[in-house]
């Protein structure tokens, strides 16, 4: 499992984290070589990408920075999505955690219980009408009297 986000320390280059978070994400990746990460990016994105610039990115040490435009290629390439949550303020992965945390509930049975009072309500609502129009109707045959 990655290193949470909040558990990544920046170090002393600015870069730092964002190399660890790479490095750890390719780590975990089941299955998948840093040749075969290279491979999917590339056909994703339609840049011939290598082994060895992935090498360049992670490496603590190297001077190459990993481009933005291929954060999204990065995260479908090892099934990982925390190198776009890095690049979001708090607010956002909060806002995301949120959502994720709705889409996981059981739904079955609020909706149930909420289609069940939706009947409920639809009966009041009937007999009010009925009952409105009966008094309606009442008034009138007392008004023609």
């Amino acid at each position: 499992m990655p290193t949470p986000l909040e558990q990544i320390g920046t170090g002393k280059r600015p870069d730092a984290a964002l190399r660890r978070l790479l490095r750890d994400v390719i780590k975990h990746c089941p299955k998948k070589s840093r040749a075969n990460i290279a491979d999917e990016m590339s056909a994703l994105v339609g840049v011939k990408l290598s082994k060895r610039q992935i090498d360049d990115w992670i490496g603590p040490k190297k001077r190459a920075r990993f481009p933005a435009f291929l954060i999204e290629s990065f995260c479908k390439a090892t099934g990982n999505n925390q190198l776009q949550r890095f690049g979001m303020d708090e607010q956002s992965r909060q806002l995301l955690d949120l959502a994720e945390a709705l889409l996981k509930m059981d739904w079955d049975e609020p909706l149930l219980k909420l289609g069940q009072e939706t009947e409920r309500l639809r009966a009041q609502v009937l007999a009010l009408k009925q009952k409105t129009s009966r008094k309606i109707e009442r008034s009138k045959r007392m008004s023609q009297r």
